[in-house]
Parts: structure tokens; C-alpha cells; sequence
């Protein structure tokens, strides 16, 4: 059975103290090489390539010098089935470059038939000699592999290929073989390409490594910590672990106090710890996870290490509600939308879907994107437009990804998540209607809705506003121009949020907003406006069945959509509830400005 490493230049069991030969070729230079150089060039992609235009052999070699503990690594692309005719032969150490007559160690690819591997070879004065065979037909086909050798002062050789840009690979042998000669005497590291006319350019090399390696003195990193979900943590380090001391749950603590269940490490990615704990993970808040005494294979051990943790959810709904959106943008600009976690949650808004039900149009984020409680969003394909009409502060979050198309004048927009079994759940949704804007503003292109409150329902339509003047009549990014919090500032049942309002788009008490906090569910609200001479102005509510918490509000237009004058007004409200209860008064507010 084959066993998988992660791959390092420095060995599980060793690291190197010096390079005798570290090339990628990009510099393009070949100076330091010898042979047939006119044969081989280095292309736009920065590697060695053979680049022979008939049949023949050539090798390109340079000089180096060998311990008896050494490391050999190197990028090898063959496009092409390799076979007796079309071979490689990879000097890793010789006294000649002429194999032939060579003394030295090298690597052979390349036979008949389909069981074609990777074989170390002995030369003694040009006698070939097995020593070690990798995979049986590994290399029967083209090939893109990054090889590594090695061989220790116990006499160890080992090979280990993986996938180019692998992080693990995977050890093809390990056989005891004391080399018969001695390294010291040994000058010469090359590629020897055999190939047909059809070959004479599709043999690839890079990243040469020739190192000598000493005894592995350092500890494991941990590169990164992963939360799977709401019972699994992963460690991501960068080699191989020790999997008997990295699976004692008394190295791993979580704080606030989430008890461990089991450490798992999967032999296939020995640089990798899952942990499982008996509980859910700690949501909402910032958790800690202490890590100590795990080591690699050496036993090198790391110091102590903590990391600061949040785990993030999927939205229910409720979770996320849309704060305000531009769905009439100046000509062109571009719609947006923006949302916000009313949840106590750390979100993400990983497959959140965004559609517009009135044409079926929906877009779907497709990366983490993390939204703490309170936080805002908006989200437009056109960041940059928006930007430079609005002019949000540095602190407002915007992200651009494509959002469905939103009807000028009246629509949806919906938030969803999909479910296993591919049900959907709506998290908020909203029929927007330009009917809702601010009646001051004559003209209502380029200027966004807010939502007030986010306790009221998203489709009340008292809870949506134009946004202010002030503020370019939109808030992409950040908090509402028109944001209120309903009955915060009083303990009375029936409230006004200011007693003196100005509706004319500045933003700053724009509407008179009549608070209420019942003491149950099922009240019928009838609420009137008059004027200081008792004469009817307009109708807040007509039998309205109300929450137990929330608002009405009125922007300073009559019962015919007209401004109302300055002046001093009365609030008359009467609730019924069907067990008897009553609540009735009156609230004084003062328009104080005219809406022109």
C-alpha cells in the first residue's frame, strides 16, 4: 500500500543545509549548463524544454558536487507515451556524462509495453544494475509529475511523486541499498532525452532541486484553522503529523468550555487534523481554541498556540432582512440592494440567492462573505457607479456580484436559501412601489427606498421611505438616512418618536412616527390626524390589526395628497381588542415646516 507525505523540500526526516543546484529558469540562463544546449530551450512558461527538430538522443548536464545524505527534487512533463524509442534518463549523480561509461545513480523512464514505471538505476562504467522500481505503469502515459529522491547516510533510498502544484505525494518505494560508490567522486547531475522526430520536442523540466539534507529539528506550523461546521474544527499544517500524539484530545482546548469528542487524521492527508466536538460550537460570539504538545514524525513539537474563532451560519428567515434598495437608478447607473443581519449570528452569505419572483431573474453568491450582527451589505454589479453617485463613507461595506434586474416603478426582491433536498427558504422578501417614495420629491429617479424599522414587517409600507437629500438620496453600505428604533426612548404604550417633525427630505425627522408597545397581539387600531381646529387632515390607520410592537407614521400630506400647513396637530387613536380591552388617546405634534 502506498502512503501519502506531504510534500516539502525539507523531508519529514530531514531539511536541507545546503543547495548544490536550486533552478527554475527564470532567468533564462543556461550558462551553467552543458551538453547538447542547442537542443533545449527555455519557453514562455519558464521551464527547460527539449526542442530537437529530428529523431536522436541529447543530454544537458552540469556540474555539482554530492554528500551521502542527499535530496533530489524536480518537475518532469513527458507529452507523450513514453517507450523504449522515447525515454528519459535522469542523472542524479555520475562521474561522466556519457552513460555509457558512467559511474553514478540515476532515474529511468521509459519501455515497452503498458506496465512502464519509475526505476533507480546503479551505472558501474556504464552497466545498468535495478536497484528499486516505483508504480507499475505510472508513467505508461503522458505524464506531468514532480519527482523526489532521496538517499540518507543509512542507506535509504526513496522515491515520491505527486501531481505538479500537489500538496501531498505519494512514496512509490523505500528500499535499503548502501551505495557502492562513493559520492565524493561523483561531478555530475543531467537530462538524457531519447526520442523520435514526433518526440524531439515534448520533453519538459523545471524547478531542479540537489540539496544535502541533515536531521529535521523543526516544528510543524499550523497554516490555517477551518470550522466545517458546527461540530468540526480543521487544522491545517504544513507536514506531516505524529497521528498517535496529534490525536490526544487533552492537546486541544475550546473556550468557552465545548468538550472534544474525538481527533481524527486521515493517513491519506497526514497534515491534516479534524476535531469533533460533543456539542454544538459557541454561535454568535468569538470563541478560542487552544492547541499544544501535536508534533510530526520527528517529534519536533509546537509551542502553544491559540486562535480566535467565529462560527458562521446559513440564514433562517428573519435572519438577513433588505434594508433598502435602488431599483430606479440615474441613466447609467445600476440598481442595488442592500441587506442586513438582524440575527444575533455571525452569517454567511455563501448560496444566498437574490430574486425578483415578478420575472423569475435570481442571482446566487458563490463565495464567503461573513456579516456580523447588525452589519450592512449592499450589493450592486457596478461598485465603482455607485461610488461615484453616492459617495458612501469609507466605513460602508459594498460588494459587487450580479443582482437580478428590479422593475422601475414596482417589483420584488427576495432573499433565499436553498435546503437539503433542494427546498427553498425565504429569508425576507419585499414588494417595492415607487408609491412609497417621499410625495415632496417630483421626481424620484436615482433615489433609493430605506426601510425605517427593522422590527416592522419588511412589507408594511409605513416602514419604507425615500432616502435624504443629504445624503444623495441613497445610503449604500451603511446605516439609513431614516433609521428609527420604535418605542426605545419611552415606556408608554402609545409614543411619538419626536413631537416636532419637518418633512423635507433632509433626513432628520422627516416623518411623524407614532410609536406602540402592546401588551399582547390582536388590537384594531383606528387613528386620525386633525388640525388645531378639529378638522380631519388624514387617516393613519382604518382598522388595522397590529403587532404587539411597532409604529405608524405619517409624512405631512392631507387625506387628497396634499401638503399640510405649519402647525400644531392632534394624534386621536382608539384600539380594540376582541377580549374588550380598549386604548384610546391623543398625541400633540408639531409640523414645522412646509413641505415646500
Amino acid at each position: 500500500m502506498h502512503r501519502l507525505y506531504l510534500i516539502l523540500f525539507c523531508i519529514s526526516y530531514c531539511v536541507s543545509i545546503s543547495c548544490q543546484i536550486n533552478e527554475d529558469f527564470s532567468s533564462q540562463d543556461l550558462s551553467i549548463w552543458s551538453g547538447n544546449i542547442s537542443n533545449f530551450v527555455v519557453n514562455e512558461d519558464n521551464q527547460l524544454q527539449l526542442n530537437d527538430t529530428e529523431d536522436g538522443n541529447s543530454i544537458i548536464y552540469t556540474n555539482s558536487t554530492f554528500s551521502d545524505s542527499i535530496h533530489w527534487s524536480l518537475d518532469v512533463a513527458m507529452a507523450f507515451t513514453p517507450s523504449a524509442s522515447n525515454r528519459l534518463s535522469i542523472l542524479l549523480a555520475a562521474d561522466n556524462s556519457d552513460i555509457s561509461i558512467a559511474n553514478g545513480y540515476m532515474i529511468e523512464i521509459g519501455e515497452n509495453g503498458s506496465d512502464d514505471a519509475i526505476h533507480l538505476i546503479e551505472l558501474i562504467n556504464g552497466a545498468p544494475a535495478m536497484i528499486a522500481s516505483g508504480t507499475l505503469g505510472q508513467v505508461s502515459e503522458a505524464f506531468e509529475l514532480t519527482i523526489d529522491i532521496t538517499y540518507d547516510a543509512d542507506g535509504i533510498w526513496r522515491l515520491r511523486t505527486s501531481e505538479m502544484n500537489s500538496v501531498l505525494n505519494e512514496e512509490e518505494f523505500a528500499v535499503s541499498y548502501f551505495a557502492s560508490i562513493d559520492f565524493a567522486t561523483l561531478t555530475t547531475f543531467g537530462l538524457y532525452c531519447d526520442y523520435t522526430s514526433t518526440r524531439s520536442d515534448k520533453f519538459f523540466f523545471d524547478n531542479i532541486i540537489v540539496e544535502e539534507l541533515q536531521a529535521d529539528l523543526t516544528s510543524p506550523v499550523i497554516n490555517a484553522v477551518e470550522i466545517i461546521n458546527d461540530q468540526q474544527l480543521q487544522l491545517i499544517l504544513d507536514e506531516a503529523v505524529d497521528d498517535i500524539v496529534s490525536s490526544v484530545v487533552s492537546n486541544y482546548t475550546i473556550t468557552p468550555q465545548t468538550e472534544i469528542d474525538r481527533i481524527d487524521i486521515d493517513p491519506s492527508v497526514p497534515n491534516v487534523i479534524n476535531l469533533y466536538t460533543a456539542s454544538s460550537l459557541p454561535s454568535g460570539s468569538i470563541f478560542t481554541l487552544s492547541v499544544s504538545g501535536i508534533s510530526d514524525i520527528s517529534g519536533n513539537s509546537i509551542a502553544s498556540q491559540s486562535f480566535d474563532l467565529r462560527l458562521l451560519e446559513s440564514p433562517d428567515a428573519g435572519d438577513l432582512l433588505i434594508n433598502e434598495i435602488l431599483f430606479d437608478p440615474y441613466s447609467g447607473g445600476e440598481d442595488f440592494l442592500e441587506i442586513i443581519n438582524a440575527s444575533d449570528k455571525f452569517i454567511n452569505l455563501k448560496e444566498l440567492i437574490i430574486r425578483n419572483t415578478d420575472n423569475q431573474d435570481e442571482n446566487i453568491i458563490t463565495e464567503t462573505i461573513e456579516l456580523l450582527p447588525n452589519e450592512i451589505l449592499a450589493i450592486s454589479s457596478d461598485i465603482n457607479n455607485i461610488i461615484d453617485t453616492y459617495n458612501p463613507p469609507d466605513t460602508a461595506r459594498l460588494y459587487m456580484h450580479d443582482i437580478p434586474v428590479f422593475n422601475n416603478t414596482s417589483g420584488n426582491a427576495t432573499l433565499l436559501s436553498r435546503q437539503m433536498g433542494g427546498l427553498e427558504r425565504i429569508i425576507d422578501s419585499y414588494d417595492y412601489d415607487d408609491t412609497q417614495h417621499l410625495s415632496i420629491l417630483s421626481d424620484v429617479e436615482g433615489v433609493s427606498l430605506e426601510r425605517l424599522s427593522l422590527i416592522s414587517e419588511t412589507n408594511n409600507a409605513d416602514n419604507w421611505t425615500s432616502s435624504s437629500e443629504a445624503n444623495l438620496f441613497a445610503t449604500p453600505g451603511y446605516s439609513n438616512s431614516a433609521r428609527i428604533n420604535p418605542g426605545s426612548t419611552s415606556d408608554e404604550m402609545i409614543s411619538l418618536e419626536h413631537k416636532v417633525f419637518s418633512p423635507n427630505s433632509d433626513g432628520r425627522k422627516d416623518n411623524m412616527i407614532l410609536n406602540y408597545k402592546l401588551d399582547k397581539s390582536g388590537y384594531i387600531a383606528n387613528v386620525s390626524v386633525y388640525d388645531d381646529q378639529g378638522r380631519i387632515q388624514t387617516y393613519m390607520a382604518e382598522n388595522l390589526l397590529l403587532p404587539t410592537q411597532g409604529f405608524l407614521r405619517w409624512n405631512g400630506m392631507d387625506v387628497d395628497n396634499r401638503p399640510a400647513p405649519i402647525g400644531m396637530y392632534i394624534i386621536y387613536y382608539e384600539l380594540y381588542h376582541s377580549d374588550g380591552d380598549v386604548i384610546e388617546g391623543k398625541k400633540v405634534c408639531v409640523l414645522a415646516q412646509n413641505l415646500n
